[in-house]
């Protein structure tokens, strides 16, 4: 608040402010629970199934791109993920790409709670879940592509999808370039 209280007070009578958020969570208490995923060692989980010649190149918690010195490999190596399974269920989601077949993305898809004693199916072979993966956490909430947009004057449109918030900004700033007090910009 008191942040905010500085800002308001530097401001002058033409100046805009604008506090945006792309996204909002929701409360998932009550859906199904949903369990995030995580190896404990990508490089040793991957090479003990088989895929050994690889670079990581690993995102977020649960998900990464593979690189191969040639395309026999990835599609090996594609052909190894997608015959994943936990308790019968494909295990991750794989996409390779047609215009780089040296390439592949993979993400770990189950999301359902499993006991202590599960095993992980690859190619036939069983191995311990828990000795690969640990659950990282039960989720409470996820994201919605259902954002805010704050702003000390009038400008934007009641509801606005986020994609048209940089063009509506930009139209603004355009405008008052021009004139001294920009036009509220029309809604498509």
């Amino acid at each position: 608040d008191k942040i905010l209280g500085k800002i308001f007070a530097m401001l002058q009578p033409d100046d805009l402010f604008l506090v945006t958020n792309a996204l909002s969570q929701k409360n998932t208490m009550e859906e199904k629970p949903w369990v995030l995923y995580r190896q404990i060692n990508q490089k040793k989980f991957l090479q003990l199934i088989g895929i050994k010649k690889v670079a990581i190149e690993a995102h977020m918690t649960h998900d990464a791109h593979l690189f191969f010195p040639n395309a026999q490999s990835t599609q090996q190596a594609l052909d190894i993920l997608q015959s994943v399974t936990l308790n019968g269920a494909p295990f991750f989601h794989v996409e390779s790409y047609p215009d780089n077949p040296l390439k592949l993305f993979y993400r770990i898809q189950f999301t359902d709670p499993v006991p202590q004693d599960t095993f992980l199916t690859v190619s036939n072979k069983l191995y311990p879940f828990f000795k690969l993966f640990k659950a990282i956490v039960k989720r409470t909430g996820k994201h919605i592509q259902t954002g805010t947009l704050f702003s000390n004057k009038p400008y934007f449109s009641e509801k606005l999808a986020n994609h048209e918030i940089e063009e509506q900004i930009l139209n603004i700033y355009a405008q008052n370039c021009q004139r001294k007090e920009p036009v509220m910009p029309q809604s498509r």
